[in-house]
Parts: structure tokens; sequence; C-alpha cells
């Protein structure tokens, strides 16, 4: 794991960097170009959601798209069943906490944290065991 340490603080160093600079570019931006930038975000948001949907579907469609999941399926090689939501959460947390030693006053991303925090709210909560 220590390998792979340096490679977090990086992306969350870009993550960072992106929301940032996206929040600097509306701030100062002319008013006559903000819908178009809008839009143009609006219709990234849209393709990754389709995107996102595709896998998932293909998922419930196929044995190899389920065997490639790596984050949820990967789990039962080392011995552990964990559930997407747990997987969630383990997620909110370790965003928070790898997000935590920049500076407070970069933005930082809410959209998709906030999305997973809702949809949360309707799934069922087993925990993670430990196979025999």
């Amino acid at each position: 794991m220590d390998t792979f340490e340096p490679v977090m603080r990086e992306e969350g160093r870009h993550i960072l960097f992106f929301v940032n600079w996206v929040a600097w570019k509306r701030r100062n931006m002319p008013l006559w170009r903000r819908p178009w930038f809008e839009l143009k975000a609006m219709a990234v948001w849209l393709f990754l959601i389709a995107e996102r949907i595709g896998i998932a579907g293909d998922m419930e469609k196929s044995d190899k798209a389920q065997d490639s999941n790596f984050t949820l399926n990967g789990s039962k090689e080392l011995g552990v069943e964990i559930s997407f939501p747990e997987l969630a959460r383990i997620c909110l947390e370790e965003n928070d906490r790898r997000l935590a030693p920049y500076d407070a006053r970069l933005i930082r991303p809410v959209f998709v944290p906030n999305m997973i925090r809702l949809a949360l709210r309707f799934m069922k909560t087993p925990r993670a065991t430990v196979a025999a």
C-alpha cells in the first residue's frame, strides 16, 4: 500500500486543482460566456452519467463485465465480502481524509460525494464480513 500512497496524494492534488480551476474560470469569465460554459459542463456530466449507467447495465447482462469490476469483486480474493453501500462509505471517508491536509481555502468537490450520500440514504447497509 505504501507504493500507492504518493499516487493517491497526487490524484488528490489533481482533483483539487481541477475543481478550483473551474471555479476560477467561472468567476473570471464574462457573464455572456457563462451560459455556454455551463452547457458544456452539463454535457460532460450527462455523458459521464450515461457512461456509468451503461457500465452498470453491462454488469447485469454479463458475467465477464461483473468480473471486471475489480473494486467490488476483487475484495473476495482477500476474503472480504463488501457491499456497495459499505464501499461507498469507505470511499467517502477516504475522500475526506485524503483532502483534509490541503489548504482549507481550496474548494473541495461536492457533487459526487453529495450524490453518493443521497443514494446511501435509500440503501440497506450490510456490513463487511470476513469469509471463512
